[in-house]
């Protein structure tokens, strides 16, 4: 029957010395489900980041690549040794956070980095003109931006900001909280470009409570959303976070969960995990009846609360989500679900492989040569 399949091989020869090889097959249910590689990352490699047709992925020999997956050309990168590195393309550029030999922030800190056309690299937390005594640089980074939280450490206090970083003009901005707000902004923000304006929406954490916010770029200054808030995520037409205050409601550890439009409006409340999404106009979680999405005029549920059951990237309008041991998209513009892939990607055992979606496409990978896949979910 379909499905994902380790098929292993055992050969001995005349003088009884022996070899084992064990490869991960994927039976298609179709001929339209059967899927042409586009090449092997190898077994000591790494999809790290990917955007439009551009992948970025650690090669065997531990060097990290940008490829045109429609060209095959690629550039290798300077000066990638960023310990436990995390890495994102936008707007063509690369960008990182990690620990490089350049950086000095603290203990436990990191620093923010991106490369030119050329694969050299740019420390943009030695350029950050606002980072203050910030250790906890983690960027969101999406659509041509990158946002951080300069936030303070444990001994120099204040409110902290954020960084907005417009990655095609190179230049800097800073998001303050009002002072009089007296909290301490958090690390996990998100924001959108709606036109030519951020919209940032943020955390901010006093002894007692958690508040969300919105900043916008355009008036360089913030509007309360919500009280007891945590975690908020917009597409710069709702804003979604969890309320940590209360308690979780069951195993799955589902929390209260809130959604409204960044205009004001009534709130939808409801219980979800901590890994929701909010992109494109699609709103994504799970909550005990399983996979939700929400748009703005209505709500669908995509899969069983499973343990197999699993989202694995939401963009422009599509959901990409695992069930039964396959891959489906949902598309918000027809309603409709299809099946992409009769098995799921990643390596047959170790650590999970991450799956990327980026505007109209998935990329995965499969087996322990981590061949790698390009799906159009047109």
């Amino acid at each position: 029957p379909p499905g994902r399949y380790t098929l292993g091989v055992d050969a001995i020869d005349s003088t009884n010395a022996s070899t084992s090889v064990l490869r991960t097959l994927i039976v298609a249910s179709s001929p339209g489900l059967v899927h042409a590689p586009l090449f092997s990352l190898g077994t000591g490699g790494q999809l790290l980041a990917a955007e439009g047709d551009l992948v970025l992925y650690k090669a065997d020999d531990q060097s990290v690549r940008l490829r045109n997956t429609v060209t095959a050309t690629e550039l290798s990168l300077q000066d990638t040794v960023l310990g436990n590195g995390n890495w994102w393309i936008t707007a063509g550029r690369v960008v990182a956070s990690g620990f490089g030999n350049d950086c000095s922030i603290g203990l436990g800190g990191t620093c923010i980095y991106e490369w030119n056309p050329d694969g050299t690299r740019r420390n943009l937390s030695v350029a950050n003109p606002f980072a203050g005594t910030s250790t906890r640089q983690r960027p969101i980074v999406k659509d041509g931006f990158m946002v951080w939280c300069n936030c303070p450490n444990i001994t120099s206090g204040g409110l902290g900001s954020y960084t907005v970083y417009n990655v095609g003009s190179r230049t800097f901005s800073q998001a303050t909280p009002p002072a009089s707000l007296g909290y301490q902004v958090a690390d996990a923000p998100d924001f959108a470009v709606v036109g030519d304006v951020v919209h940032l929406v943020y955390a901010a954490a006093s002894n007692v409570s958690t508040n969300v916010y919105l900043w916008r770029s355009d008036t360089t200054s913030s509007t309360p959303i919500s009280s007891q808030g945590w975690a908020p995520q917009t597409d710069g037409v709702r804003v979604a976070w969890l309320d940590l205050a209360g308690t979780a409601l069951n195993n799955f550890d589902l929390r209260p969960f809130y959604a409204r439009s960044l205009a004001g409006g009534n709130t939808t409340v409801g219980s979800a995990t901590a890994n929701f999404v909010l992109r494109d106009g699609v709103l994504a979680w799970f909550d005990n009846s399983g996979l939700q999405v929400s748009t703005v005029t209505s709500t669908v549920t995509l899969s069983s609360a499973s343990a197999t059951a699993g989202l694995l990237g939401s963009d422009d309008g599509v959901v990409v989500y695992v069930d039964q041991g396959k891959v489906y998209s949902w598309n918000a513009a027809t309603g409709r679900s299809t099946l992409r892939v009769d098995g799921l990607p990643g390596k047959p055992s170790g650590s999970p492989t991450p799956a990327f979606v980026t505007g109209n496409k998935l990329y995965f990978v499969v087996g322990d040569g981590q061949a790698l896949y390009k799906l159009l979910l047109n």
